[in-house]
């Protein structure tokens, strides 16, 4: 579960709640941790159902900085291909760097963000995937802002860098 905050340029600072979940829970609204109890919350009674269907592929590389004690890792370099199936497709190939909360985003990481996304000429995503999803389903929930996909998506392989 993550929310859905607006991006500082390049950077996205959101919280994030994960849990486990059983091979026979269908949907987290049955779990007990913190994500079921929100969803429970949030969806009362109601039914959830799929609104999209996002397919990731991962490579993870650990991202360290060199420390008075070694190497110390502070986060990871993720290379992200995602396919998502709606009314329309989309595909969105990332580099995403995620930084430790505990880790504090000093200097030397700022730096190689920096100097990653110019020598490979990426540029800042302007959704996530939950909401270049919500567009693919043609769904345009109301404070949301509008989501135009063909706009968002092309060339059709958008990269972030930061």
């Amino acid at each position: 579960m993550k929310v859905l905050t607006p991006a500082d340029g390049a950077l996205r600072q959101r919280r994030e709640i994960s849990e486990p979940l059983k091979t026979n829970a269908k949907t987290p609204k049955v779990t007990r941790g913190p994500v079921g109890e929100r969803v429970r919350r949030l969806a009362g009674a109601r039914d959830l159902r799929p609104l999209f269907k996002v397919r990731t592929r991962r490579r993870i590389f650990e991202l360290l900085a060199i420390g008075a004690d070694g190497n110390i890792a502070v986060g990871e370099i993720a290379l992200a291909e995602s396919e998502i199936f709606g009314e329309t497709a989309a595909h969105l190939s990332r580099i995403e760097v995620e930084i430790d909360s505990n880790a504090s985003l000093h200097a030397g990481v700022a730096e190689f963000v920096d100097a990653m996304r110019d020598a490979l000429g990426l540029r800042p995503t302007r959704l996530a995937k939950f909401e270049l999803g919500l567009s693919a389903a043609g769904l345009y929930p109301s404070g949301a802002s509008n989501l135009d996909l063909k706009q968002r998506t092309e060339p059709s392989n958008e990269k972030a860098g930061g």
